[in-house]
């Protein structure tokens, strides 16, 4: 999101958009794994019903628009998360 935040912001403008940033759909307990897989002693637990989300929105011309636009997994969007966090003073 901040990538598409930057892209928009060092481009001129040729009108409004309206995009949706979309990524991969995935359930509390793939990203707790996730987690646990780059944190070997994290304590998460998961309660409650399940939030549902839409499975397939269009993710629109937003490449089209902001050229070089990345992709990021989840995987690594969870990774440099954890590595930003852990490298930050306290």
């Amino acid at each position: 999101i901040a990538a598409a935040y930057v892209a928009a912001l060092m481009r001129e403008p040729d009108g409004a958009h309206v995009f949706n940033l979309v990524g991969s759909v995935a359930s509390c307990e793939d990203v707790v794994a996730i987690i646990k897989r780059h944190v070997n002693d994290a304590r998460i637990s998961i309660d409650g019903p399940a939030l549902t989300s839409p499975p397939d929105v269009p993710e629109g011309n937003v490449r089209d628009v902001l050229k070089g636009l990345p992709a990021t997994t989840l995987e690594d969007g969870i990774a440099a998360t954890i590595a930003y966090y852990r490298n930050e003073p306290r």
